[in-house]
């Protein structure tokens, strides 16, 4: 059996949007369990998740008060019965196939691990013009079903045997978003945990979820400083902390920094679809990235 498991902080509108998306599944709602954990919401959470209690035949509500979605996960995953636990991000719908999907991959048994695709969902405003239409997309990772050999599935459309994550560790709790702090990481770190014991990570690309694009995701500022939270946690993750690690995002601020005024002046002259947003991105994204890099490689450095 499923057990999809929906992580959730203070989104009561978006759980209620997201958990009638699995009550239209093509598939009996018998077939699959729903875990809901509210990790320490102060908003009507728990009222929405009452009301869907009777509605499934299988319906489990946890209360996670530690702070972060690694605990809620983990909590979820200890709470689940299923023997393949699922997890849904809260601010997302599951296309209808989306359950019969886990149920028919899982069923082949090709992978140990299993992710799909999330697609940008603008539900609460037209996509701005500035707004490339592959951002908040993961369709770059694979467009056929396959081993994935290297990369990652998206953490909010991904299938785990249950079994692998209480052998292990489960989701690291330094890492990843924490109430409305952008942290990540640790999807990756078990991704890569469990490849190292030889599990098998594919991907599906008719497992779909359509992925909301909050509000905060629209602003420059905060993908700037997710571009900063990846480097971060990325060298974190990976302890890049000697001095080469350290010396190699350096030399490549100073590299961003010389080159790409000249690559935005060109892209203004060469197309009528590049805006002041995209300008301001390109200068400074890939500068937020290795400070973040440098940032996360001292960090690791003293934590030893």
């Amino acid at each position: 059996m499923i057990s999809v498991i929906v992580c959730t902080y203070n989104r009561a509108a978006f759980l209620k949007t997201c958990l009638e998306s699995l009550l239209t599944q093509s598939v009996a709602t018998e077939l699959f369990e729903v875990v809901v954990v509210n990790n320490n919401s102060n908003d009507t959470t728990a009222e929405v998740a009452a009301l869907f209690q009777s509605e499934f035949p299988r319906f489990v509500y946890v209360e996670e008060s530690w702070q972060g979605l690694s605990y809620a996960r983990n909590a979820g995953v200890l709470a689940a019965t299923g023997d393949w636990v699922a997890f849904l991000d809260d601010d997302a719908v599951a296309r209808t196939n989306w359950v019969a999907k886990l149920v028919e991959t899982s069923t082949k048994g090709d992978f140990d691990v299993f992710g799909g695709v999330y697609t940008a969902w603008h539900a609460l405003r037209e996509r701005p013009k500035w707004f490339s239409p592959e951002w908040e997309t993961n369709v770059a990772v694979a467009s056929e079903y396959s081993v994935l050999k290297e990369g990652y599935p998206s953490g909010g459309n991904c299938a785990y045997r249950r079994a692998l994550l209480l052998e292990g560790e489960g989701f690291p709790t330094n890492l990843g978003m924490k109430g409305n702090g952008t942290a990540y990481g640790e999807e990756t770190a078990v991704i890569d945990r469990l490849r190292k014991n030889g599990a098998v990570v594919g991907f599906v690309p008719d497992m779909i979820i359509d992925h909301c694009v909050i509000d905060r995701k629209y602003s420059l500022g905060w993908r700037l400083k997710r571009s900063f939270a990846t480097g971060r946690d990325t060298a974190s993750l990976w302890k890049e902390n000697s001095a080469v690690d350290l010396a190699k995002p350096v030399i490549k601020c100073v590299y961003y920094l010389l080159s790409c005024p000249l690559k935005v002046v060109w892209l203004f002259l060469a197309r009528r679809d590049y805006y002041w947003q995209n300008a301001v991105l390109d200068l400074f994204s890939g500068i937020m990235l290795n400070l973040g890099r440098i940032a996360g490689g001292i960090q690791s450095r003293f934590q030893g």
